[in-house]
């Protein structure tokens, strides 16, 4: 096996990891926010945001979860302020 093959078994294996690890967290800070844990949710969002690279096809999605999960909040903050 040469060098070029062993590193592209490599590379390949690592991206089967990382898409493996993206979907299961979305999937798991999805669930977080279905069952109501919305501030553990944004939690592991922004630590996630934070990471110095993350793949452009989960980026939107990290995004995008982020925005419900702070719209929802937000508005869930509004409705306990309005009701005094």
């Amino acid at each position: 096996m040469t060098i070029e093959l062993k590193y592209k078994k490599r590379k390949e294996g690592k991206n089967i990891i990382s898409k493996k690890y993206h979907t299961l967290n979305l999937k798991y800070i999805e669930s977080l926010y279905n069952s109501g844990d919305i501030s553990r949710a944004i939690d592991l969002l922004q630590e996630e945001l934070a990471m110095p690279y993350i793949p452009m096809e989960y980026e939107e999605s990290y995004n995008a979860l982020y925005a419900l999960c702070f719209n929802t909040l937000k508005s869930r903050d509004f409705e306990k302020i309005s009701h005094f």
